[in-house]
């Protein structure tokens, strides 16, 4: 799975499980669909994000590394929607996502 793909499916996994199981609003072009996630809802920590593209990414990733990946990937997709998509998806995550969506 690339790393894009990746990043944004473990959000969107993390988004679906912090908005109740309600899938989160649209996601432009290509992102939508590299986000889609259509299994059961699960709440973790950005601990436990990075801990899981680690382990997802392998060749020694480290979830330092992951969180570097998944920053830059974020910061392409925040760049991508509009600031009310942003603050829709911040308000379905939990804080310390945040750092995410800078």
């Amino acid at each position: 799975m690339c790393l894009g793909r990746l990043a944004t499916y473990r959000l969107r996994r993390s988004c679906t499980a912090a908005s109740g199981g309600r899938r989160t609003g649209p996601l432009p072009g290509e992102l939508a669909e590299l986000a889609r996630y259509d299994g059961p809802a699960e709440s973790f920590d950005t601990a436990e994000f990075y801990r899981r593209i680690a382990d997802r990414e392998q060749m020694g990733c480290t979830p330092g590394q992951a969180r570097e990946h998944a920053m830059a990937v974020m910061s392409t997709v925040v760049d991508q929607v509009s600031e009310g998509e942003r603050n829709d998806l911040a308000a379905q995550l939990p804080a310390d996502y945040g750092e995410l969506l800078r």
